[in-house]
Formats: structure tokens, sequence, C-alpha cells
């Protein structure tokens, strides 16, 4: 009995060397603009003027400093920051968490205490961003304020994954725009020759697509 083939002869194309050049070549020139553009699109801004320019508390001196002259030069009603406990220090400081430490700062840099909010978000081990724009929005419902929109501030290429995060939670009822301050601890524009530039922008990639297909709105 004669057993059936497994195997049958077959004919297919290779690129030639030419080719493989074109190949390589349209490959170099995909990564070259993905390179180039994707932290951009992660640290994009884009205002909406809003009438509370909110502020996470836990970015560096420079962004809380960037976060007071825009508000002192703007027309926003509140200067907001929000934040939870701090990682470390507490037990140094009259602060606990960085909704607090962010409020006293923009006091020292001369913004007046009633125009500062600070709204504390609780203790999590994951998800800190939508829980401290869960601690906004309810603080939101529970005041006298009228709020149609905010202009969200962060850190670089962290923008767009918070900005993304405050709207599944406050949209449609309150328009979110974003403000992005340049991250000082990598060049930006070559963010691909650091260590710091490619493990922020490789974790907030990540995590954008995770916030974009998994965390729930509400």
């Amino acid at each position: 009995m004669k057993l059936p083939a497994l195997f049958k002869k077959s004919t297919f194309y290779v690129p030639t060397i030419t080719g493989w050049i074109l190949i390589g070549f349209n490959l170099s020139t995909i990564l070259l603009i993905v390179l180039i553009s994707i932290h951009p699109y992660l640290a994009k801004s884009a205002p909406v003027g809003g009438e509370l320019l909110v502020v996470e508390g836990w970015q560096p001196d420079y962004a809380i400093e960037e976060a007071a002259r825009i508000f002192s030069e703007g027309n926003y009603q509140l200067l907001v920051s929000t934040g939870g406990p701090l990682d470390q220090g507490s037990y140094l400081l009259q602060f606990e968490t960085y909704a607090h430490l962010a409020r006293y700062s923009f006091q020292k840099l001369g913004i007046a205490e009633s125009l500062t909010v600070a709204v504390p978000a609780e203790s999590v081990r994951r998800d800190r961003t939508y829980q401290s724009a869960v601690a906004l929005k309810e603080w939101l419902d529970s005041s006298e304020i009228s709020v149609k929109k905010i202009d969200l501030l962060s850190l670089g290429a962290h923008t767009r994954r918070s900005a993304l995060v405050f709207k599944k939670v406050l949209e449609p009822g309150i328009k979110v725009g974003q403000i992005s301050v340049e991250n000082e601890d990598y060049d930006c524009d070559r963010w691909w020759k650091s260590s710091e530039g490619v493990k922020t922008v490789y974790s907030e990639l990540i995590s954008l697509v995770y916030t974009f297909f998994f965390l729930s709105s509400k």
C-alpha cells in the first residue's frame, strides 16, 4: 500500500539583491518616521481653554513652575492639583499627598491661596491616574463650581495617557484638554538615544494601549 505524500515540490519567488535593498530602505524609512513622530504624539498639547487648570501633583519642580506660569497668564478660575499619598518623605513634611504638596508649591510661587485647590486621591497600587481622575470628578460633583471644560497639565510623554484617563472619567459632561510640559530628563527630539527616553516612551506607549482598550470609563 502506497503511503500518501507528506511533501510536495513548490516554487516561490524571493527578492533579488535589489529587492532586499528596497525592502530594507522602506523599513528603515518607516522606522525613522515612527521614531520621529511617536514622542510628539504622546506629548501633544491640545488645550481647550477650560475654566480649571488641573495639574498632576507628582511632577518635578520645573513642571510645577510652568503650570504656575500658564495659570497666571491664562484665564483660568482655579488651579487644581491632584495626586495620592507621597511615595517618600511624608514623615518629614506637613503634606501627605502630591495634591497638597503641589498646592503649597503654587502658593510659594505666588499664586493666591484662594485660587488653588488640592484634590487628593486615595492610596492605590495601580491605576493612580485613574484614581486621581475619579477624585476630581467626585469633587466637581460635590462643589458649586460650574465647569464645562478643563485643561490637564502633565509631563512629556505621559500627557496623552493622562488626558485619555481623565476623558474616560469626565467626558462627555466635561471636555478635557491637555497641556504637555517638556521632560528635561532626556532630549525629546532624540529620545531613542538615552535609556531614560526609551524607557519612558516604551512604558507610556504600552500604558496608553492598556488605557484605551482595558481601562473602565467609570
